[in-house]
């Protein structure tokens, strides 16, 4: 069923290495580094899915108060060159894996390009052509998307308790980021297909650094790629796609974008290790918990921007409702 071959040498040898270092480092700290991608690998995929969701929601918070005074750019630039430098910190730090097949990286370096680059642009335009609440329920969708390919390439099989728990949190989701307005400027229809594909690219990302594990286990080592990628192509492609330069680099903002860049960098790695080790069609849902925790915190330090109102109450019980569903499967 699947499209491509999924081989089985690496993840036993990933197995085997779990095992190994394991053993190694048991008289060290649990804080150890060395321990620290490996007990990662022991927690909950549902667990770990909402933690990165907790860390997604405080890197937005923390780049909110920044692109005021910085630029969107700046801030990816920035944003990007935390997660290259944690990535690889965290790699080396927690021992590696042993090999590193060309096959592998080329489906890292695709999630960079399709998902972290290309999703992210495409998402700018998006916002530009319908606006941003009704281009974020679009991709909302990214769900539907991720939910069909999990079970059409990957094989996976939704029960009646994931299916439902989903459905609720994408329509939680969607209560939480649409407005009370209502829409009075007529958009033609073919400029959804924006949203639309950000919600495609999104789902294909998923699914590309799936195949990745599949030749190289590593949670730390594929982040480390797809970042380094979008880094690169945003270099090259920022005088071409109207991405504008930074233009100062102001000590606060940059710090914010910092902390910002840390925690987003926290969540790839507790989100790429669900992702390893749990199913796409339980983990995906469950991150998107992040879309409640950003409106709190938006509440929370930003309250004259993000009024409480009851279909935000209502949005964040389905929320929460579907991923109680999904955990207690």
């Amino acid at each position: 069923m699947g499209l491509v071959t999924i081989p089985s040498a690496p993840i036993l040898s990933y197995r085997a290495s779990i095992a190994k270092k394991s053993n190694a480092c048991d008289n060290r700290p649990v804080v150890s580094l060395c321990l620290g991608g490996f007990l990662l690998d022991f927690l909950d995929p549902n667990l770990s899915s909402m933690i990165a969701a907790f860390f997604v929601a405080a890197a937005r918070t923390f780049y909110t108060g920044a692109l005021s005074a910085m630029s969107p750019a700046a801030t990816t630039l920035i944003s990007l060159s935390v997660s290259i430098i944690v990535a690889w910190g965290f790699y080396h730090a927690s021992g590696g894996v042993e090999g590193w097949p060309v096959q592998g990286l080329l489906w890292f370096a695709a999630v960079g390009i399709v998902g972290t680059m290309g999703a992210r642009y495409i998402s700018f335009l998006s916002i530009k052509l319908v606006g941003l609440a009704r281009g974020s329920i679009v991709v909302q969708t990214s769900l539907i998307w991720s939910a069909l390919m999990a079970v059409f390439i990957l094989g996976e099989r939704i029960t009646l308790s994931v299916g439902l728990g989903g459905l609720s949190i994408m329509l939680g989701s969607i209560l939480l980021v649409s407005e009370d307005t209502s829409i009075r400027k007529a958009i033609p229809a073919r400029y959804y297909l924006a949203p639309l594909l950000t919600a495609f690219c999104l789902a294909l990302s998923h699914i590309f650094l799936r195949f990745g594990f599949s030749w190289i286990p590593s949670a730390a080592l594929g982040m480390g790629i797809a970042s380094s990628a979008a880094l690169f192509l945003s270099l090259i492609v920022m005088p071409f796609i109207g991405l504008e330069a930074p233009r100062s680099w102001q000590r606060r903002p940059v710090l914010t974008v910092l902390l910002g860049g840390l925690c987003n960098a926290t969540a790839a790695v507790f989100f790429q290790t669900a992702l390893k080790n749990g199913k796409m069609i339980e983990v995906l849902p469950i991150n998107r918990l992040s879309v409640l925790m950003i409106i709190f915190f938006s509440w929370l330090f930003f309250r004259k921007q993000e009024a409480v109102t009851p279909r935000v109450v209502f949005g964040g019980l389905l929320s929460v409702m579907g991923a109680w569903v999904i955990v207690s499967k």
